[in-house]
């Protein structure tokens, strides 16, 4: 499944408001960061959702569900309207960050230090990035 949240910001399609409701726990959400960091190396396939396999949004689902704290949704898009919004300044280990890769949304899980952690694209490998700066960076949530 292609990581589409960028694209439909650029077509225009509306960017709903997420529900402002925080789900999960501060553990939740280290553990699921953990969970996430120990699939680097592991490739991408589109439409994977793991464990061996991942795209953008199949690594984050696997991580948070694998520690008891499904998530609402499964593409990076949906995923967009399930939690509160969070500053970029205020980001925590856990919370779900947008990047524009590529001309494509693309979402992964922070891990602190102004990285986070993603299944990058075809022909690469879950991987830890520096976050993007200027309008490459789309923004987060906190699940």
């Amino acid at each position: 499944m292609l990581c589409m949240l960028g694209a439909m910001l650029a077509l225009g399609a509306p960017a709903h408001a997420a529900s402002g409701v925080i789900a999960t726990t501060p553990a939740q959400r280290e553990a699921a960061t953990v969970t996430a960091l120990g699939k680097v190396g592991s490739p991408y396939h589109t439409g994977s959702a793991g464990p061996k396999r991942f795209d953008c949004s199949g690594l984050v689902t696997f991580a948070y569900a694998t520690v008891g704290a499904p998530l609402a949704a499964r593409s990076s898009y949906d995923l967009w309207n399930h939690g509160a919004r969070v500053r970029r300044s205020a980001l925590q280990r856990g919370d779900l960050v947008w990047t524009w890769d590529r001309g494509f949304g693309h979402v992964g899980v922070y891990v602190g230090d102004g990285q986070y952690v993603h299944a990058p694209g075809t022909g690469r490998r879950v991987e830890v990035a520096p976050l993007p700066s200027g309008a490459a960076y789309v923004g987060a949530v906190r699940p």
